[in-house]
């Protein structure tokens, strides 16, 4: 049986009050309307039906009630906080660590405010007045109390209590007939004293069980290994040189390139053929070299291929339309080309 716990109560906390102006068209006074906060909620300790050991207090041990809400403007009040009741058995003593205070919950449905509410602060509307008629601060609300509490269940005294009132009963009343094989007094309290030894037993016992040392925690049995523990140590060997190399490789990764082509100059097939004829003109009956025509503008890197591949296309034009005879002696060789005359017949070479 769990007859004895330590717990925490602490009341609700009361809402802070409200800074607020009427602010509305039409009302260029509007003043202060600031509500008050609400009140906190209070801790309530009730004796229940049912109940008959603490055990449910083991794994908690803070209970706290609601705090009341902050006030709201157009005067309205902060609402309240909720009331927390903790239930516990019948002949449970409440008694306040600190202060040494008792209360005794011997009866069902007995009950007792084991600590009180904070109260909400006023609001600005509170504190405006003839001389001070725009307020800009208000109160804030109280904290509620905070108590620690042993809770004791006094089972010995209600067993006590049960069996000296029926013991009182039996030696009072006289015995009524034919109740001879019934106990007598001197019996029932033999047997009294015989169920109070086996109460404190067992109190002793539980009290033993609770307060033993665990295996594992407090004791350790011999030859137990202890667990395996990894400790893990970085150790860094890099040098500067590392640190640098691998900053600017970073730094070469991340950084923005922007590729731009340079805008070339090409040569169409028309703009070429335009120039080949007006260089031909200068070379009449006499094979040259395709690339002798275009000597004033192999000069320049940019416009040398394009001037080579634009005049050959160009070449192969005027060949077609027997403007020109073209030459070359094995593949890759030099081409030369010369003007066909009119009215001359074309030359196979060899």
């Amino acid at each position: 049986m769990i007859d004895l716990a330590h717990i925490q109560v602490i009341a609700g906390r009361g809402g802070n009050g409200m800074v607020s102006f009427r602010r509305e068209k039409f009302v260029p006074h509007g003043g202060p309307d600031g509500g008050d906060g609400g009140d906190g909620g209070d801790v309530i300790v009730r004796a229940g039906e049912g109940i008959t050991t603490l055990a449910h207090f083991r794994h908690q041990r803070v209970y706290k009630a609601d705090n009341g809400r902050p006030g709201e403007s157009g005067h309205r009040h902060g609402a309240n906080g909720k009331p927390l009741t903790l239930q516990v058995a019948v002949g449970t003593q409440l008694t306040d660590e600190d202060s040494g205070e008792t209360w005794d919950l011997d009866t069902p449905g007995a009950q007792v405010v084991i600590a009180h509410l904070g109260e909400g602060g006023r609001g600005n509307a509170r504190f405006s007045n003839s001389v001070r008629q725009a307020p800009n601060f208000a109160e804030k609300g109280m904290a509620g109390e905070d108590r620690k509490l042993r809770l004791e269940l006094a089972a010995d005294y209600l067993v006590r209590a049960a069996w000296l009132a029926y013991l009182k009963s039996k030696l009072l009343l006289p015995r009524e007939a034919g109740t001879e094989d019934q106990p007598t007094g001197d019996e029932l309290a033999a047997r009294l004293a015989f169920r109070l030894k086996r109460l404190e037993a067992m109190r002793n016992a539980a009290a033993g069980l609770m307060t033993r040392k665990r295996l594992g925690r407090d004791i350790f049995a011999r030859g137990m290994p202890e667990g395996v523990r990894t400790i893990r140590v970085r150790q860094y060997t890099a040098v500067i040189f590392d640190l640098l190399k691998a900053y600017a490789e970073q730094r070469r990764r991340t950084t923005k390139r922007v590729h731009v082509i340079p805008r070339r100059t090409v040569w169409s097939i028309k703009e070429a053929r335009q120039r080949l004829e007006a260089l031909i003109g200068t070379w009449t009956g006499q094979w040259v070299e395709l690339e002798k025509y275009l000597e004033q503008y192999l000069s320049n890197p940019d416009v040398a291929r394009t001037a080579v591949a634009s005049s050959f296309g160009a070449a192969l034009e005027m060949a077609r339309e027997g403007l020109v005879e073209i030459s070359q002696a094995e593949p890759f060789a030099p081409i030369y080309m010369r003007k066909r005359e009119a009215g001359a017949e074309w030359q196979r070479v060899n």
